[in-house]
């Protein structure tokens, strides 16, 4: 073989290897490539992924952030109701104080009167029977035309002044004002019961005592609550049988348990009753007609409302409807001059 030739195979083997070479090399770039693009994606992955995760937690934290919201104004109108209540209250305790402060002052003037009054009937001397009590309050009346003498029980009224006259007195049923029957008519026209306890003067006798000269009227009651209260008419007059008792005058009223006898003006004292089931009993009252009150009615031991007018009541004093009272008397008194 010339020397030509055996250039020629070198060169030739030469570049082979030379091919060879940069094969490799291209193989090698493009594995690298590939390895570098699967990291590249695995890295996107896993930012998507945390991506999915961030915007999970964004969509929690909003949820969250409304239901916040929504619980801030339910707390806020929760404190406005509570705030409302409260000013309503503080209304109520206002209102409520001013009342107990007028009630109280009134009752602890009457408290102070009845305690004049207890001083004065009992002679500061607690050991008597109330019998023996109202015996040195007993006098005779002055003579009347066609007016026998009879015993009388009077009362000084700190706040009215002395020389009241108690014609009717109810403190607690020990004497019935509705039972008396076929003597009703005549009971209630000549008096009954005891002038130490409860009694009722007698419609006569207050026709020829009211018309013999001008007289007041004073009518004391006491509720269950033991409240004390009172109705005044300065002009009190009763008329004759004939007139059926009726009221001729009442006068001018003041007080404050209200004015509940204007009705029977010019009205007759009229003897009603009724059977009662629930008593078993057929039971009489006699009272003026027109009142709303009824002192002469049957006696209920505790505080009630009644369901007709037979009861001891008076108007719609404290605006309690028509209940039951513990007492209640009256009293007349000449007109001062």
């Amino acid at each position: 073989m010339n020397t030509d030739n055996l250039n020629n195979l070198s060169q030739i083997s030469q570049g082979s290897s030379q091919e060879s070479t940069t094969d490799n090399n291209f193989y090698s770039c493009d594995v690298e490539v590939v390895s570098r693009t699967k990291d590249q994606n695995r890295i996107v992955q896993g930012l998507k992924a945390k991506i999915i995760v961030l915007e999970r937690k964004l969509v929690d934290a909003e949820l969250n952030c409304e239901n916040q919201r929504e619980r801030n104004d339910l707390f806020a109108r929760i404190i406005k109701d509570k705030e409302d209540i409260i000013k309503t209250l503080n209304v109520s305790i206002e209102l409520t104080n001013k009342f107990k402060d007028s009630k109280m002052n009134q009752m602890q003037s009457e408290i102070d009167e009845l305690k004049k009054a207890l001083d004065i009937s009992n002679n500061k001397n607690t050991t008597k029977s109330p019998e023996e009590k109202f015996e040195k309050q007993m006098e005779k009346i002055h003579p009347i035309p066609g007016l026998k003498d009879f015993q009388a029980v009077f009362q000084d009224i700190p706040s009215a002044g002395s020389g009241w006259m108690v014609i009717q007195r109810r403190i607690d049923g020990s004497v019935s004002f509705s039972e008396m029957q076929l003597e009703h008519d005549y009971c209630y026209k000549t008096g009954f019961g005891s002038i130490a306890r409860e009694f009722w003067l007698g419609c006569e006798k207050l026709h020829l005592l009211t018309t013999s000269r001008r007289h007041e009227l004073y009518i004391q009651l006491v509720d269950f609550d033991d409240c004390i209260t009172f109705a005044r008419y300065d002009n009190f007059s009763v008329g004759s049988e004939i007139e059926g008792y009726s009221v001729k005058s009442l006068g001018l009223y003041s007080g404050n348990a209200g004015d509940a006898m204007s009705g029977s003006l010019n009205r007759k004292f009229k003897h009603y009753e009724c059977y009662y089931s629930g008593l078993g009993k057929l039971l009489h009252w006699s009272w003026w007609t027109g009142s709303q009150c009824n002192l002469n009615g049957y006696y209920h031991s505790s505080k009630i409302v009644l369901t007709d007018q037979n009861g001891v009541w008076w108007g719609n004093w404290n605006n309690r409807g028509r209940s039951s009272l513990k007492s209640c008397k009256m009293l007349i008194r000449p007109m001062l001059n």
